[in-house]
């Protein structure tokens, strides 16, 4: 039997007198509900507070050098990073295309040590820095660690090749002697060795002195990827022109010439070596050192100069300021 549902007033016997009578209420409920909306709903939303810009700023830190004093204390690099942001620029498609911020900059502690061992058939010394390196970020420190070990490795193989050749009444005790140090600018680390070696033959362009050889090796602390003169320069060439001539200028009086020097270019090996000249990013600008006497053996000195920044001016990578 039919019924009525004394609830709602609604026939639910089914059929479709019933679907029918079921739609026009739902209708009903629909239209009543709409007529409540005043023009004072139709309101735009309320806007978003607006963002507050951060403002970007410097963050200093200490620099401190391997050394004597150094042995048994930790070296802190505490670069000083430019922490601004890159320009915006237009994009492909005409808009504005928003900077990337940078990954932050790692602070290393480079805890030095020295290891000396000795070896027979030649008889000699081998003196190399132990540097345990740590820092807030454990990718950085292991990669400037690799890198760094990997050269000390290379500069001990070169020494034991070379005295395989020693001259067995060689007066002086062959030896090898790497020495550390570090230098910072910008988010920028340099690790620096110094390799002077006796290897009992004489030398043909400085006869009778030691072999002095360096090695700068820059990283960038923000990912710990090792920095190379084509990461710095957008013209390779042309900047090496630039240390030439500030290394001619700054040795002029010590019968230094062009010609000397015209080998001498910060375009890469494989390897990642400008040998014999090495050269790292300092304040005050590039400082480049070429091996002793590799290209001057009448000189006796160290060949040596710092290019100031305006010198290199227009041809600094983006992202790279004095």
């Amino acid at each position: 039997m039919g019924g009525t549902n004394g609830t709602n007033g609604v026939d639910d016997s089914g059929g479709a007198g019933g679907t029918e009578r079921v739609e026009r209420a739902l209708r009903a409920m629909l239209d009543a509900e709409a007529e409540r909306i005043q023009e004072y709903d139709l309101r735009p939303a309320t806007a978003f507070p607006p963002t507050v810009e951060r403002r970007w700023g410097r963050t200093r830190g200490v620099v401190a050098v391997l050394g004597a004093a150094a042995a048994t204390a930790g070296l802190l690099v505490g670069v000083r990073v430019l922490t601004a942001p890159p320009p915006a620029g237009p994009s492909a498609d005409g808009g504005t295309e928003v900077a990337t911020r940078q990954p932050e900059p790692a602070r290393l502690a480079i805890l030095p040590d020295s290891r000396t061992t000795r070896l027979t058939k030649p008889a000699a010394t081998v003196t190399v820095p132990v540097l345990s390196i740590q820092s807030d970020n454990q990718k950085v420190a292991d990669s400037v660690s690799q890198v760094v070990n990997e050269e000390i490795q290379t500069a001990v193989t070169a020494f034991k090749n070379r005295v395989q050749d020693a001259d067995p009444g060689w007066p002086q005790p062959l030896r090898l002697d790497v020495v550390a140090s570090a230098e910072s600018w910008q988010p920028f680390v340099t690790v620096r060795l110094d390799e002077t070696s006796v290897v009992g033959w004489d030398s043909e362009s400085r006869p009778g002195l030691p072999i002095v050889e360096y090695a700068a090796l820059v990283f960038d602390t923000r990912t710990g990827e090792r920095v190379l003169p084509t990461d710095l320069f957008t013209d390779v060439d042309r900047a090496s022109a630039v240390v030439r001539s500030a290394l001619l200028d700054a040795h002029r009086k010590d019968r230094v010439t062009a010609d000397q020097l015209a080998q001498l270019s910060l375009e890469p090996s494989e390897a990642g070596s400008t040998t014999p000249l090495s050269c790292y990013p300092l304040e005050d600008g590039l400082h480049c050192l070429v091996d002793d006497g590799a290209l001057t053996p009448d000189y006796p000195g160290r060949l040596e100069a710092t290019v100031p920044w305006d010198r290199l001016a227009g041809l600094l990578a983006p992202g790279v300021r004095p």
